[in-house]
């Protein structure tokens, strides 16, 4: 008997987000410039690993890459309350109702150290056992970059 591994959950409300369980990735729809954009789970995680630490006063530099439009488009959900910490310039906004676990649930994605993603050791992006973000970043930017490369084409 084989066993399933544990499911990410995302509210019905979300119209904009869904979860493909057969690639394991995150779909984004941005309604208001019709573009698609991809997100591992992990990068989801820590997106609201980071706005959870905004929200708590962690003294924090910079977002993570795609992190500001990931928020926007979550921002713009009609049906959920909760939302993300954005910026308009050197402040952040804090929202007055956070976004939830009941809104989406990525638990099962493990971003702890010591918990190797086997998708990411096999594309290489572990050295003696780490996680590379410089890679990792580096991999994020090419993937946008022709993302809108290809969106460019489409005009």
């Amino acid at each position: 008997m084989s066993r399933r591994a544990a499911q990410p959950t995302f509210s019905p409300l979300l119209r904009n987000i869904h979860y493909d369980d057969e690639q394991r990735l995150i779909y984004v729809h941005n309604p208001i410039i019709n573009l698609d954009s991809i997100y591992h789970p992990c990068q989801v995680r820590l997106f609201l690993l980071f706005d959870s630490n905004l929200r708590n006063g962690v003294e924090v530099n910079t977002p993570p890459m795609g992190y500001l439009d990931f928020a926007h488009t979550v921002n713009m959900e009609p049906d959920i309350l909760g939302t993300l910490s954005v910026t308009s310039g050197d402040d952040w906004d804090l929202p007055a109702i956070p976004l939830s676990h009941k809104d989406i649930n990525l638990s099962c994605f493990a971003v702890d150290s010591g918990i190797i993603d086997p998708n990411l050791d096999a594309l290489g992006f572990y050295r003696n056992g780490q996680l590379n973000m410089d890679q990792v970043n580096h991999h994020v930017r090419l993937a946008l970059d022709r993302l809108c490369r290809y969106g460019d084409k489409g005009s």
